[in-house]
């Protein structure tokens, strides 16, 4: 008989695995960790196992990327919202509106239906 077969996973595995599991989006657009489970807001911090699953890239394509990388100690972590940006502009994608601008552009409308 021949040994039986390993059905555990590597760490490599798990990792990519629990990656994409909490790359994954649910109908709200938050990310959640675990099935089941939803998170309030989208996490900004990724780690890089996480930045591969979220892009779709593989680790090798994640670790060349030098966009929004912050180091807390000997931690590396990407910000999401600098990666989507590069991306955005990458792809020629218009940014959304801030806050600010979109309170500008009311009392912009405001002050020129006041003036008819």
């Amino acid at each position: 008989m021949g040994a039986p077969h390993d059905l555990t996973l590597t760490r490599q595995a798990q990792a990519h695995k629990a990656a994409a599991l909490y790359a994954r989006e649910d109908l709200d657009g938050a990310l959640s960790p675990r099935r089941g489970l939803r998170a309030p807001v989208a996490p900004r911090l990724l780690t890089a196992q996480e930045l591969a699953a979220y892009l779709n890239l593989p680790m090798t394509e994640v670790r060349r990327l030098n966009i929004g990388v912050l180091r807390f100690g000997a931690r590396l972590r990407y910000d999401r919202v600098a990666v989507d940006s590069y991306f955005d502009r990458l792809a020629g994608v218009q940014p959304k509106s801030t806050k600010a601008e979109e309170d500008d552009e009311a009392e912009a409308a405001l002050a020129r239906f006041c003036a008819l």
